[in-house]
Parts: C-alpha cells; structure tokens; sequence
C-alpha cells in the first residue's frame, strides 16, 4: 500500500468516521479476526505487495469478506491483468495504478478501476469520477494506450529477467533472504502458483 493512502486512511479517512484496520493479509486468520460481519464494508488488499512481495489468497479473503457482507477490492498493480485476474477469483473490484506497469513510460499519472458488475455502488464511483473531474484527458489517454500496446511483452520480459535475477541473488553467499513469489521457498509461492499465470511480476 503506498504510503500517502495509509496515511489518508490513518488520518483524514478517520475524520469521516471510518474505521480501518490494517492487517498482513496474507494471513487469513488475521483477517478473519480482523473482519466483522455487519460492520466491515470493505476489505482491500494488494497482492503482490510492494515493496515486500508477499502473496494473498485472493478467492480465500474474497470468501472471508463475502460471508461478512464486505466487499473485495484488490491492488493489482504488480500483478497487471497479465497476470492475474482478480474479478475471477472473487474480487468485487480491481484497482490498477495505470502510471507503472500499463503505461511503461513514466510520462502518464493514471489509475484505473474494474468491477465485476454494474450495480449502485458502482454507479456512484462513475458519477464520482464524472463530477470531481477524475477523466484523462485526450493526451495522456493517448499515451496510455501507447503503452498498453506493450504490455503483454514487458511484462513477459520483466518476468523473466526477475526470475533470473532471483534465482541467481538466492545462491550468493551474501544474501541471506530474497523476497520473490517465483522461488519456491517464498511463502506465497504454491497460492502465487494458483492465481498468477505467465509469471511472477517484475519490478
């Protein structure tokens, strides 16, 4: 999670009356503990996490947020929809930050959001969108799409140069730990294996 939207959600998000915990999410028992039924509105991860790659079990708290009434939101920015798909693994909805990995080029600050259906909620995030004037404007729409043209063969490339770099920084004798989703004694590994096809991120 980026620093400044922990520290919105900390902060201003609290002054609204809000309420937010923050949990390892990949331990489900964490947020089992963590989610109440009733009064848990949403439950957001990100998988895999940045900076420490860890792996959450997106169908596992997909079913632990639904039997509470709560909704899934999933980060899925270090993933890309190359990788994995979120909505068919639960989520209610998906949120990429554009500016990274589906741009490519470092010159658009862009995000989006997907959603699994069409309902009230979701009509509210559009009008929200429309009237506070959060639509990309036809250059940066246009840069986007440039770089999403690429998308499919850097993220393959960025895969496999980081499985290398990986396997080869986990044979040094100088590195006591490398925190990758793709080496097979990560944690995350066997649920990265289930919901992540083609690879396992890049940066």
């Amino acid at each position: 999670m980026y620093w400044s939207l922990r520290n919105w959600l900390m902060t201003e998000a609290t002054r609204w009356g809000l309420k937010v915990d923050l949990v390892e999410t990949a331990d489900l028992a964490a947020v089992s503990t963590a989610v109440k039924p009733g009064a848990t509105k949403l439950v957001w991860i990100e998988t895999p996490s940045n900076p420490l790659w860890s792996i959450t079990d997106i169908a596992a708290v997909a079913e632990i947020a639904h039997a509470a009434g709560a909704m899934l939101a999933v980060d899925s920015t270090a993933a890309t929809p190359v990788l994995t798909q979120p909505l068919e693994h639960g989520a209610d909805i998906v949120m990429h930050s554009a500016t990274k990995y589906l741009n490519g080029h470092a010159d658009v600050v862009a995000g989006a959001l997907a959603t699994a259906r069409t309902d009230a909620r979701w009509d509210s995030v559009r009008r929200n969108r429309s009237m506070l004037g959060q639509i990309l404007g036809p250059l940066e729409a246009y840069l986007l799409i440039r770089g999403m043209r690429t998308l499919h063969l850097r993220v393959q490339a960025g895969c496999a140069s980081a499985m290398q770099l990986a396997e080869r920084l986990a044979k040094h004798a100088s590195i006591a730990e490398v925190l990758y989703p793709g080496l097979p004694d990560h944690p995350g590994h066997e649920v990265a294996l289930r919901q992540m096809h083609g690879g396992f991120g890049g940066c």
